[in-house]
């Protein structure tokens, strides 16, 4: 993905594969330990108001016509020295005080990566279910956002079905506001149809679907919105370059309790949702760091059969009367 997004390949929401983990034990509710520089800082406590007004009038009276010579960068000041050359100095106006105070506001601190075992484990038996899944159906709904003409962000919305025999075959129809597109991959070959102008592309595949999803990237530019369940290992997937990943507590979608994972890599903020019941992943959202503006996706995981009967048929793409073979940039709107 190089930070452009066309209409035409909205059908492949760009969901590169997300990386979780949590910590389920550790109570995120207790206050950080103050770090040793805040500390130290704390302890070098300024001059009381009512100590520096009690000692201001005497020590200008006495050192008033005393001149005190500036202080060069870097040089230490004797004490005595020093308080005189504050008390020579004249107070700042009110305003002039708050206009510097607004201008110079205080530093945050970066917060330290957060990376909970709970959490990972959350991810692992999400995986787990799903590798040990020989064959599923499952329906998505999928929002991605992407630059309409006048720079604002757009959300375009598309719902799939998804047909997967491990560890090589694969089907997929989607539909909504992209063009719709037909996906057949049977361990052989990859197949893309455009069913509207009825226009398909197929090539020789890979032998694994683990292959397929790269080679689909790389030579058709196609990122299907459900990748993450398809992998024969998804867990390395979603932990690859993980930098972050805590609990962030449950929520209820569509009336199932589903446990919610937080979790960044360098190039995507994401989360997942996992049915706290059957392991199964219910919803995948994050945020696309490494394209232009930030945009964000998600997608959503519901009617899941995990024992389907999945005729071969299903993964074979026999062109209809009248569809036109063309080549893969023409299908979806990538180049090669």
């Amino acid at each position: 993905m190089k930070g452009k997004f066309r209409r035409t390949t909205l059908a492949f929401a760009v969901l590169t594969s997300l990386s979780a983990g949590l910590a389920l034990g550790q109570d995120q509710s207790a206050a950080p330990s103050t770090p040793p520089a805040a500390a130290a800082a704390q302890d070098e406590a300024p001059a009381a108001p009512a100590e520096t007004a009690a000692t201001a009038p005497a020590e200008t009276t006495a050192t008033a016509p005393t001149k005190t010579r500036a202080a060069v960068p870097g040089e230490a000041m004797p004490a005595d020295a020093a308080a005189k050359a504050v008390l020579a100095e004249e107070p700042a106006a009110p305003a002039e005080t708050a206009a510097a105070l607004a201008a110079a506001p205080a530093a945050k601190a970066t917060p330290a990566p957060v990376m909970e075992q709970g959490a990972l484990d959350l991810v692992k038996k999400m995986s787990a279910k799903l590798a040990a899944t020989p064959a599923f159906l499952v329906r998505t709904r999928s929002a991605l956002e992407a630059p309409g003409g006048t720079g604002q962000f757009l959300t375009f919305f598309t719902e799939s079905v998804i047909a997967v025999k491990r560890p090589n075959q694969l089907s997929a129809e989607i539909r909504g506001d992209a063009p719709p597109f037909d996906f057949y991959y049977n361990g052989s070959k990859m197949t893309a149809y455009e069913p509207t102008r009825k226009l398909y592309a197929t090539t020789d595949a890979p032998k694994t679907l683990d292959e397929l999803l790269p080679f689909a990237a790389k030579t058709a530019g196609i990122l299907l919105p459900f990748e993450d369940v398809l992998y024969s290992d998804p867990y390395a997937a979603l932990t690859q370059n993980l930098t972050s990943a805590f609990y962030a507590g449950y929520s209820v979608i569509g009336g199932v309790r589903c446990e919610h994972v937080a979790l960044a890599t360098p190039e995507i903020a994401g989360e997942i949702w996992i049915d706290a019941k059957t392991d199964l992943p219910c919803r995948v959202a994050g945020i696309l760091l490494h394209v232009q503006d930030a945009p964000r996706f998600s997608v959503e995981y519901y009617d899941w059969k995990l024992k389907p009967k999945l005729p071969e048929r299903l993964f074979t793409f026999t062109p209809p009367a009248g569809a036109k073979a063309i080549d893969f940039g023409a299908v979806t709107g990538a180049g090669h």
